[in-house]
């Protein structure tokens, strides 16, 4: 088995700010193939009062994709994988 470790620069990552990157091993904007991490945080997202559990999966193209735990839904357009326990 081979692991392949590649580097890359991300405007992506730039642009938005900085909370959204929380880790930056290679400085901001550069990333690499193995930076893949998810944040939970708790967000009233249909504003009826109650936090919702969300999670932000951040992979390593800076791509950002959410989760809602409460729901047991993406929150993300287009994106059907499910999370398995």
């Amino acid at each position: 088995m081979s692991l392949n470790f590649s580097h890359f620069y991300s405007t992506t990552m730039v642009e938005l700010p900085e909370s959204f990157y929380p880790l930056q091993p290679l400085t901001r904007g550069w990333s690499h193939t193995y930076n893949i991490y998810a944040q939970r945080q708790y967000v009233d997202t249909d504003g009826d009062g109650d936090d919702e559990e969300i999670y932000y999966i951040t992979w390593a193209d800076g791509t950002i994709h959410v989760w809602n735990e409460s729901e047991s839904v993406w929150i993300t357009e287009g994106f059907t994988v499910k999370l398995m326990q």
